[in-house]
């Protein structure tokens, strides 16, 4: 699965700036999954834990504090990753289609389960 070029191409963003966006979609996951589904996400997408690492939220990558949660953090997070509110909504869509048929049917459900906590961003 090559997230970073469907979303380059669909959102005519530069390699950078998909990435980042990338990182601040699977870090809110990750932080709000459990590890044997976050750990199904790793294996249908090797890059993600370089992009997760590589994220900048709440003042620091992920590393260095604690982030924050919640549409308001989600939304600040994906700006300053460089995407305007309506560009989150389009990447959320092209994060969760992309999982929807690469993940187990039980993985799925709960991934989209937390779709509303990171919507209207």
């Amino acid at each position: 699965m090559d997230l970073v070029g469907k979303v380059m191409t669909e959102m005519g963003v530069e390699h950078s700036i998909a990435e980042s966006g990338l990182g601040t979609v699977f870090t809110n996951l990750r932080l709000s999954l459990n590890m044997d589904s976050f750990n199904e996400i790793r294996a249908v997408v090797p890059k993600v834990d370089d992009w997760v690492g590589n994220t900048i939220i709440g003042g620091g990558r992920t590393g260095e504090m604690l982030a924050l949660v919640g549409p308001q953090a989600f939304a600040r997070n994906l700006g300053g990753a460089g995407f305007t509110p309506e560009q989150g909504e389009q990447l959320l869509d092209i994060v969760f289609d992309e999982l929807a048929v690469s993940l187990s049917e039980g993985v799925v459900a709960i991934v989209l389960a937390k779709r509303p906590v990171l919507s209207h961003v």
